[in-house]
């Protein structure tokens, strides 16, 4: 009985570490891509590109006007809501609701979960987190871009919601 254990509990460890390596190619063939615009707000945040092999990245998104907020009661920092994007005109993705609840999106549409971070008392807007913020890889792999340009930002998105940041290109 002990022994048949021992082989489940192998065989368990298997499929798991099988599942974590699987999940980088599982997200490329299953996720959606979507484009994302790099934040503007401050361009001298991004003057050391890759100093220590990562950088923290802001997108639109992550500012969320008050008028697209939908969610009434108190929220806490850090708590999870569900922001519904929608590609424009240009082929970014911008926001057009957060939610408490899961929103069921169109065919057009990619929802995704973000935790909450603050609202800002001035202008109203909420700041919420993604989690694919923080970018890694080699120095060289990014010395393509021109930190006075705009970044687009191509992240793949799993059904099952994870995500991974796939190319960083200069806005043209």
């Amino acid at each position: 009985m002990k022994r048949l254990l021992v082989y489940g509990v192998i065989l368990l460890q298997i499929v798991i570490i099988s599942g974590i390596a699987w999940q980088d190619t599982l997200i490329d063939e299953y996720g959606q891509s979507i484009q994302l615009l790099q934040d503007q707000q401050d361009p001298l945040k991004y003057n050391s590109l890759f100093e220590f092999g990562s950088m923290r990245m802001e997108y639109e998104i992550n500012t969320i006007p008050h008028e697209k907020w939908d969610i009434s009661e108190e929220i806490h920092y850090q708590e999870v809501i569900h922001v519904l994007l929608e590609e424009n005109e240009n082929g970014y993705y911008e926001v057009i609701k957060a939610a408490n609840d899961k929103v069921e999106p169109s065919s057009d549409q990619i929802v995704l979960q973000a935790k909450y971070n603050y609202t800002d008392s001035i202008t109203d807007n909420h700041r919420v987190q993604y989690g694919f913020e923080e970018i890694h890889g080699e120095v060289d792999e990014y010395q393509h871009l021109d930190s006075g340009k705009q970044w687009v930002v191509t992240v793949k998105v799993a059904p099952w919601n994870q995500n991974k940041v796939v190319a960083i290109e200069n806005k043209e």
